[in-house]
Formats: C-alpha cells, structure tokens, sequence
C-alpha cells in the first residue's frame, strides 16, 4: 500500500530515494521498507521482474528500463528525478548470473559471457551511480554539509570464491569491479559531500539464486558455508542493511564495505571443496 508523503515522521519521511532494480529481490525489498518508513520512492527495472506489478502499486513511479544501456538509464533517472523533484539517495540493485550467456570458470567463459556479465553487473553500475553523483553534486548542501548518498549491492563472491558450486569469472570480476567503483567515487565526492557505500551479501533468497536454492547439493552447502542464516540471506535482511547505508544520520559513513553473508568469508575455506 502507498504510504503518503509526510504521513510519517523520521530520517527517511520525504527522503528521495531512486531504486535501480526495484523490481525484484533486493531492489524490491528496498522499495518497501523506504515507502513503510516514509520515503519517496521510484523504482526503476524490467518489466519482467518478479515484483514489477507489486512496486507500480507501492511507489511513486515504476519506469522500465535497460540500465545497461547508457542513454536509456539517462531517460529513466531524469524521469524518476523529475518525478520526485530531486534527488536524495540512489541505490543500486541491478546485476545476475550470465551463466546462460556462456559465463563460467576461465577456461570455459565464452566472448559473450565474459561481456554480458560485465554489461549486468558492472556497466549498469557504472552508469547509474555517474548520473547519481552528477545530480547530487547540483544539490545544496544540509546542515553537516551532506548532499546525499549512493549504495550498490556488490557480492561475497568478488573475494572469497566458491568454484565447485559458483565459479563464474565474468560475474565475479564485475562484483569485484564494484568495489574499485564505490571505494574511488567515496573518495573522489567525499569532500563534495557525497557518500558512496557497498553491500556485500553472500548467496541470497533471490530470482536470481533460484538455480542454486532449488538443487539439494548446493543447499546442503549453503547450510555449512552460511551457517549464520544456515542458508540464503533474505532480501529483506539486505534492505534492512541497505538503510543503514542510506541514513542520514550515519553522515562520516563512506566508502564502507558491508559483508551481510551469512558467515561465508569467515567459514573454513576447505569446506568448499570438501
């Protein structure tokens, strides 16, 4: 259900919010904690994502959109900022498996799998957070000199490989490319007033996990290697850590890397290959 704007008081009541890729998991659970918490919200995804119907009906606008396409992700921002007349935060969800396109270990990744998963995970990225940083550098600056914040979600699987079950170079080279995106723009608009954080989830209860969730080796996997949540991560987990990103009280929060994995990174490296 929408929330209307100003009925609710708090950090996030009247906040700005474009979501890219909230129309599914993540991006999705994203759009509703921001509009429970009193944010204004648009969602920006594919027509096809799981939850594309569901976010028309709980944000201020959904546009459908190519984000791996520059000029369409141009088109799609500019519309999403005109429709909440401004800007305060950007949070980018979009990426996935381009296993189907031919991605996986290095000597069997394909041209094209190599490609699409660059394009999905860290193209889109690359655009969505240029035209976010170029907004908020047009905007004034508030009471502790902030102007606004930028979150992307990036994955476990940039640093902490898993090859017998998830060895997709092309994906995890993007993934890691996030880092290097988020850590050089947190430094670059710092002094700006701009943050820019990452979140970094393990495997997670997603559309785009469901190849994984659904094969009984893989779960009985996921069990030892997330033993924290004894399997994927929710959504909604990573909305929840997403918003300690976005806040606005957290203003000296930037260039952060936040692990939410279920104790992946930490578990024993040799229970990948046991």
């Amino acid at each position: 259900m929408s929330v209307p704007p100003g009925s609710i008081s708090g950090p996030f009541s009247d906040l700005r919010v474009i979501v890219a890729g909230g129309t599914s998991g993540i991006g999705l659970a994203c759009v509703h904690l921001l509009r429970s918490l009193g944010a204004r919200v648009v969602a920006i995804g594919k027509p096809e994502g799981q939850g594309a119907s569901e976010t028309n009906a709980i944000t201020d606008s959904t546009i459908h959109a190519d984000l791996t396409d520059s000029t369409e992700c141009t088109v799609a921002c500019d519309r999403a900022w005109s429709t909440l007349g401004g800007l305060d935060v950007v949070v980018h969800t979009v990426g996935g498996s381009a296993r189907a396109a031919g991605d996986g270990p290095l000597d069997r990744c394909t041209e094209d799998g190599w490609q699409a998963a660059l394009r999905l995970n860290l193209d889109s990225a690359f655009h969505v957070v240029r035209w976010g940083v170029r907004k908020l550098l047009d905007n004034p600056r508030d009471g502790e000199g902030q102007r606004g914040s930028i979150a992307v979600v990036g994955s476990v699987l940039a640093d902490s490989p898993s090859p017998r079950h998830f060895g997709t170079i092309g994906y995890a080279v993007a993934k890691a490319g996030l880092e290097g995106l988020v850590r050089n723009a947190a430094a670059t608009y710092a002094s700006e007033g701009i943050r820019v954080n990452l979140l970094k989830p393990g495997l997670l209860d997603t559309p785009m996990a469901a190849r994984a969730i659904r094969d009984a080796q893989i779960s009985e996997f996921l069990r030892a290697k997330q033993p924290l949540t004894a399997g994927p991560v929710s959504p909604e987990a990573c909305a929840q850590a997403i918003l300690s990103l976005i806040d606005p009280r957290n203003a000296g929060l930037t260039g952060a890397i936040l692990t939410l994995d279920g104790g992946w990174s930490v578990t024993d490296p040799t229970s990948d290959e046991a």
